[in-house]
């Protein structure tokens, strides 16, 4: 076993599984679709999320994920385009408000599963931090050094923890947004996410 496995991979997966529990835009697109249409829409998110965001972590892995630093106006096309997303979101959770019935049972079915493995991966695709994160975490010492199997093998690693984490996410939401009489909460619930969301697109937009 080399050193990347006994000491290097568990230090940056110390930093990174971190950062995959931190609500985010990831966490929307799996939460409003496993609130709003149910475990199978929450499970299809949750794929569709780690596919998009495998995108950039395999990229990183290959020595690609500096891309948009290296690109003139990348980044900032990256945040602006983050941006219009979050208010996106914002915007189908403040739907998800105004529509939640006192029994969520009864709108389950008005999502895809298409859709929810659409929307999962355009939310990753499009996170602005998503490239320049997995960027610094492989070009850290340890992996930075690490030999192109090792590196596409942590990869997958992140990718798994990634898929197992929201996909959890979405069968803890579903549970709690099937319950009878969740109905005012999941509302309420929606709303302020809405809120949170906006603010987040206006400080994105910012840069």
């Amino acid at each position: 076993m080399t050193g990347l496995w006994t000491l290097h991979a568990p230090a940056a997966l110390a930093v990174v599984v971190p950062v995959l529990m931190m609500p985010g835009l990831d966490f929307a697109a799996v939460s409003r679709n496993a609130l709003a249409g149910g475990r199978t829409a929450g499970i299809a998110a949750a794929l569709g999320n780690t596919l998009g965001a495998s995108v950039w972590i395999v990229g990183a892995a290959l020595g690609t994920g500096t891309v948009t630093a290296r690109i003139p106006g990348a980044e900032g096309a990256l945040r602006l385009l983050g941006g219009l997303v979050l208010f996106w979101f914002a915007w189908r959770f403040l739907s998800l408000a105004r529509s939640a019935p006192s029994d969520a049972r009864s709108a389950l079915l008005e999502i895809s599963r298409t859709g929810a493995l659409r929307e999962g991966a355009l939310a990753a695709l499009l996170n602005p931090k998503t490239p320049l994160f997995f960027a610094a975490v492989f070009g850290a010492s340890g992996l930075a050094t690490a030999s192109t199997a090792d590196r596409n093998a942590f990869a997958l690693v992140v990718c798994l923890l990634h898929f197992a984490w929201f996909a959890g996410v979405a069968l803890v939401l579903e549970r709690i947004g099937t319950r009878p009489g969740t109905g005012p909460v999941l509302r309420i619930s929606a709303g302020v996410v809405a809120i949170v969301l906006t603010s987040a697109g206006l400080m994105a937009l910012r840069g």
